[in-house]
C-alpha cells in the first residue's frame, strides 16, 4: 500500500519542480527565437471617400511619394517604392532586405523572416457601409481587405507567394509561452500578418503611428489554391505615410512589435528608447533611452543589444557558445583579484560584449550590470547606426564603446512570472560625457526631428554620481509646483548649453560624445563613475501622475574599487581592462546623492572633494528639508571601508551634506590636509569608528557646522599641530532636520575623549599675545585676534621681550578676525610660520 502513495509523492514532486522550471525566456514568448518563416504583409491605403479633407492625414499624394496612393479598391496598384529592400522574399545567399537583415544579424542567422506583400486601397465606405463616416478600427479595416481580396479570386501577392504552405510552416503559438516549441509544424493557420497602414488615425484604423503587437482576422482568407484560413499571429503599424522602410531613421514599429512576440507580450518588457506605456512600472524617475529590438522613437541606435541577445540565447559561434563571451572567452564578469583584459570586436558582427555585475546594492533591490558594446558604426556594413542621423540636427555618430546599465532582470529560467517582470525601461544608458545638474533656460530654438520649438538646457555642475546625461528625459526643480507630473514636466529633447557654447544639435537621440573613444576610463575619480544606478520605481496616469510602486528601491549610490579603463586600437578592437582595487581620487570631483563606502577611498595629494547637494531630481515630490526633487547628500563610511586624505588634500562638506563614520571604519586625515564641516553640515563620528589626524592636518568646523564624537569613537590627533578646530557658531551634535536620529554626541567639548599632542580647540573669541619667548618645535596659537611682537600684551605685569622662531620650529597664528606682527618679532632662516 506504500508503494502507490510514494509514486504519488514522486510525480507530485517532479511535476510541481517541472513546473517552476521549464519556463524560459530564450524559448521566446509567442514565437521561438531559432526559426525561418514567411510573413504576410498587407499594405493598406484608406480612400477617404466620406471624410477626406477632416479625416485623411495626407490628402496630398505628393506628401507620400514613397507610397502613392492608388485607385479605390484595387489590389497591388502603386506599392510603396521601398518594398524590394524592406524584406527578403525568399531566402537566398544573403540578405537584402532591411527587416530581414537586422533580425538576421542580431540573431546571427537564426531568427530568419521574409515574407511577401499585397498592397490594398480600400475606400472608407467600404469599412463602413452602414454607417458612414463612424470610427473604425485596424480589425473593420482587415475585413474589409480581406473581402477585397476574395472577391477578387484570392490572395495574390508582389512576388507570387499565394498558396498557404508559403506562410504556414512554424509554431507560432499563443499556447506554449516561454516553452519549446516544435519547428516545421503545419496547422493550416497562417502563422505570422503584418499590417501597415499608409494614412490610419486613432479613431479611422484605430492607430496614429506606433504599432500593436497581436493582430487576428475574423473572416478566412483565400488563397488561389483553394485554401481558406485566419492567421495564428500578427502586428499593426499605423500611419507610414512617406516613411521608408528600407532605410528607416528610426527603429520602425515592425521590429518593435515583432519583437514583442518573441520577448514578451507586454509592455513590461520595453526598454533601450521603447519607453513605458500603460504597463509596467518605470525603473527610474526619467525615461531613458539607449538601444533594443523592443526600442523606439526615443533610442539612440538602430540596432541590438547585448541585453537582447542574452534574453533570447543568441550566440555568435566565434564565441563557442558561452551567452556573454569576447573572441570565445566568458567576459561575464564579477569582482575577483586581478585585471581582466579583452578585445572587443564589432559587437553587431561577433558577438563581443563584456558585463560586469556590480558587487553592491541596497537590501533586496535588484541586481545591477554594467555592459559595453564595440559598435563599429558606419564602418561595419550592417544596421547598425544613430537615430536620424542624417538629419541636420544630429550627429553622425562616431564607433566606439557604448555602455549601459541593467538593472533587474537577470533570470532567463525560472516561473512565468521571471519571464514577464512588471517593472520596465531597465537599461539605463551611460554617457562618455557624463553626468551634470542641468537648468531649464528659458529660450528655445527649433530641431528638425522635434516637431517644433525646443528650449535650451544648461549643463552647470558635472554631478558624476547623481545627475542626468544626454540619454534621459529631464526634469527640473524649478517647476513652479511640489510634485512633477511625468506628462506636463518631461523635457525629452536635448539642446545642449555647456560653457558659455550652444549647440543645435539634438542629443537626447544620441551624439558623437556618447561613446568612449579613444583611451577612455571609468573609475571613483570620473564622470561618469562605474558605479550604481539609483532606482525610483513608480507607474504613471494618463494624465502623468506619478505613483510610488511598492517595489525596493535601489537609493543608495555604493562606491567600489571599480576601475574600466577602454582603448581604441588600430584594427577597430577596443582593449577593456576591468579591475577592482582602484581607490584614488586624482582630481577635484563634485560628489551627491546618499553614498556608501565599502572599501576605501583614497584622496591624492593636492586634490578636492565637495560634498554638495544633488540639484537633480530623482524623486517626484519636493524635498521639504532641500527644497529640491533630491534629498541631502550623506556620506556613509561602513564597517571595515578607510578614507584616506593624503597630504595637503581637501574635503569640503557643503549645502546640508553629512560624513559619516560607522562604527568600525576609518579616516586618515594626513599632514596639511584639511577636512571643513561649512554651515548646516554635519561630521558625525560614532562609537567604534576611528579618526586618526597626522601632523599638521585638521578638522575644521566653520559657524553653523555641526559635529558629532560619540563615546567610544578612536580620535586621535597624533602631532603637536593636529587639531579639531571648532570655530565660533559651531554646535556639537547633528542637524537634526537632516539627521533625525541625534545620536548619543558629547555635549561638551572639553569632555572629548581624544589621544595624542594635538588639541581640540575653542579659544576663537578671545585675543591672544604672544610676546618675550623663544619657540622651538611645533606651535599652535588660536583666538579672535593675535598680537605678536615685543610689546603687545596690554597687560602691564607681563614681561615684555622680543618673540623669536628658531630654525626648524612650526608655528601657527590661527586667528578669527586678524593677526598684527609688531616689531620684536623675528623668524630665523628655515622656521616655519604660519597665519590662518
Amino acid at each position: 500500500m506504500k508503494r502507490p502513495l510514494l509514486l504519488i509523492i514522486y510525480l507530485f514532486f517532479y511535476v510541481f519542480n517541472y513546473g517552476q522550471t521549464i519556463y524560459k525566456t530564450y524559448y521566446g514568448d509567442y514565437l521561438y527565437p531559432v526559426d525561418t518563416f514567411r510573413v504576410l504583409n498587407f499594405f493598406i491605403n484608406i480612400i477617404y471617400d466620406q471624410c477626406d479633407e477632416e479625416c485623411n492625414p495626407y490628402p496630398d499624394p505628393a506628401l507620400t511619394p514613397n507610397w502613392v496612393p492608388g485607385p479605390p479598391n484595387t489590389i497591388n496598384i502603386n506599392p510603396p517604392s521601398y518594398l524590394s529592400g524592406f524584406m527578403d522574399s525568399d531566402l537566398g545567399s544573403g540578405f537584402q532586405g532591411t527587416y530581414t537583415k537586422r533580425y538576421a544579424e542580431a540573431s546571427f542567422n537564426k531568427f530568419i523572416v521574409i515574407g511577401d506583400h499585397v498592397v490594398v486601397n480600400i475606400t472608407q465606405s467600404r469599412i463602413t457601409p452602414n454607417n458612414p463616416n463612424a470610427h473604425f478600427g485596424y480589425t473593420d479595416v482587415l475585413d474589409a481587405a480581406v473581402k477585397l481580396i476574395n472577391e477578387n479570386g484570392g490572395l495574390n501577392t508582389i512576388n507570387n507567394h499565394n498558396n498557404l504552405s508559403d506562410y504556414d510552416c512554424i509554431d507560432a503559438s499563443r499556447t506554449k509561452r516561454f516553452f519549446n516549441k516544435p519547428q516545421n509544424i503545419s496547422n493550416k493557420i497562417i502563422d505570422f500578418i503584418q499590417i501597415y497602414f499608409r494614412n490610419s488615425t486613432d479613431t479611422t484604423g484605430g492607430v496614429s503611428g506606433g504599432g500593436g503587437s497581436f493582430v487576428q482576422m475574423r473572416k478566412y482568407l483565400k488563397f488561389l489554391n483553394g485554401d481558406s484560413c485566419k492567421n495564428e499571429l500578427g502586428t499593426v503599424q499605423g500611419a507610414l505615410g512617406n516613411d521608408d522602410l528600407f532605410q528607416p531613421e528610426y527603429p520602425t514599429a515592425d521590429i518593435h512589435e515583432m519583437g514583442h512576440n518573441l520577448f514578451g507580450q507586454n509592455n513590461s518588457i520595453h526598454m533601450g528608447g521603447g519607453g513605458p506605456l500603460t504597463y509596467g512600472s518605470l525603473t527610474t524617475l526619467e525615461a531613458n533611452s539607449g538601444w533594443s529590438f523592443m526600442g523606439g522613437s526615443g533610442s539612440s541606435l538602430i540596432s541590438t543589444c547585448g541585453f537582447d541577445r542574452w534574453r533570447l540565447n543568441w550566440i555568435s559561434l566565434s564565441n563557442n557558445g558561452i551567452p556573454i563571451a569576447v573572441n570565445g572567452v566568458s567576459s561575464d564578469i564579477v569582482k575577483s583579484p586581478g585585471t581582466k583584459t579583452f578585445y572587443l570586436r564589432d559587437f553587431i558582427t561577433y558577438g563581443d560584449a563584456v558585463r560586469i555585475k556590480l558587487p553592491y546594492v541596497d537590501a533586496g533591490a535588484l541586481n545591477q550590470y554594467i555592459w559595453l558594446e564595440n559598435h563599429r558604426i558606419h564602418t561595419n556594413g550592417k544596421v547598425d547606426y544613430p537615430l536620424f542621423w542624417a538629419k541636420s540636427c544630429k550627429d553622425d555618430g562616431v564607433p566606439g564603446i557604448y555602455a549601459y546599465y541593467q538593472v533587474g532582470k537577470d533570470i532567463r529560467e525560472g516561473s512565468y512570472s521571471n519571464m514577464l517582470p512588471k517593472f520596465t525601461d531597465h537599461l539605463v544608458q551611460i554617457c562618455a560625457d557624463g553626468n551634470w545638474d542641468i537648468i531649464l533656460k528659458s529660450n528655445s530654438t527649433s530641431a528638425c526631428v522635434a516637431g517644433g520649438s525646443v528650449k535650451i538646457q544648461e549643463y552647470t555642475q558635472e554631478n558624476p554620481f547623481s545627475g542626468y546625461n544626454d540619454l534621459e528625459n529631464h526634469y527640473f526643480n524649478s517647476i513652479s509646483g511640489n510634485t512633477i507630473n511625468w506628462k506636463y514636466d518631461r523635457q525629452e529633447f536635448v539642446i545642449k548649453l555647456l560653457n558659455g557654447v550652444q549647440t543645435n544639435k539634438l542629443a537626447n537621440n544620441g551624439d558623437n560624445n556618447d561613446p568612449f573613444t579613444g583611451t577612455k576610463s571609468m573609475s571613483i575619480s570620473t564622470n561618469p563613475a562605474p558605479f550604481n544606478v539609483v532606482t525610483y520605481h513608480i507607474t504613471k496616469n494618463t494624465e502623468g501622475v506619478i505613483s510610488k510602486t511598492s517595489d525596493i528601491d535601489n537609493r543608495k549610490i555604493h562606491l567600489s574599487g571599480l576601475r574600466i579603463d577602454m582603448t581604441s586600437q588600430q584594427n577597430g578592437t577596443m582593449k577593456v581592462d576591468v579591475r577592482w582595487d582602484y581607490y584614488n581620487v586624482t582630481k577635484n570631483v563634485r560628489w551627491t546623492g546618499d553614498i556608501v563606502l565599502h572599501e576605501n577611498v583614497i584622496l591624492n595629494t593636492g586634490k578636492t572633494i565637495t560634498f554638495d547637494q544633488n540639484n537633480t531630481p530623482n524623486q517626484h515630490i519636493r524635498n521639504t528639508v532641500t527644497g529640491v526633487f533630491a534629498g541631502p547628500t550623506y556620506f556613509n563610511c561602513l564597517n571595515n571601508s578607510n578614507f584616506t586624505m593624503q597630504s595637503s588634500s581637501y574635503i569640503n562638506q557643503q549645502n546640508l551634506s553629512s560624513f559619516i563614520l560607522n562604527s568600525g571604519s576609518k579616516l586618515t586625515i594626513n599632514d596639511g590636509a584639511i577636512f571643513t564641516v561649512k554651515s548646516g553640515c554635519t561630521m558625525q563620528v560614532k562609537s567604534g569608528s576611528t579618526l586618526d589626524v597626522y601632523g599638521s592636518g585638521r578638522i575644521e568646523v566653520e559657524n553653523g557646522g555641526y559635529i558629532c564624537i560619540e563615546n567610544g569613537s578612536n580620535v586621535k590627533l597624533n602631532n603637536v599641530l593636529s587639531f579639531i578646530n571648532l570655530r565660533p557658531g559651531y554646535t556639537l551634535g547633528v542637524n537634526t532636520s537632516v539627521i533625525p536620529n541625534p545620536g548619543t554626541c558629547v555635549n561638551n567639548a572639553n569632555n572629548i575623549n581624544y589621544t595624542g599632542y594635538g588639541a581640540i580647540n575653542t579659544t576663537f573669541t578671545a585675543d591672544t599675545y604672544i610676546q618675550n619667548v623663544t619657540l622651538t618645535g611645533s606651535h599652535n596659537y588660536t583666538g579672535r585676534n593675535i598680537y605678536a611682537g615685543q610689546a603687545v600684551d596690554p597687560n602691564p605685569s607681563h614681561p615684555q621681550g622680543p618673540v623669536l622662531i628658531k630654525s626648524g620650529a612650526n608655528v601657527v597664528l590661527d586667528y578669527s578676525a586678524f593677526t598684527i606682527i609688531d616689531k620684536g618679532f623675528t623668524a630665523e632662516l628655515g622656521a616655519t610660520f604660519t597665519a590662518l
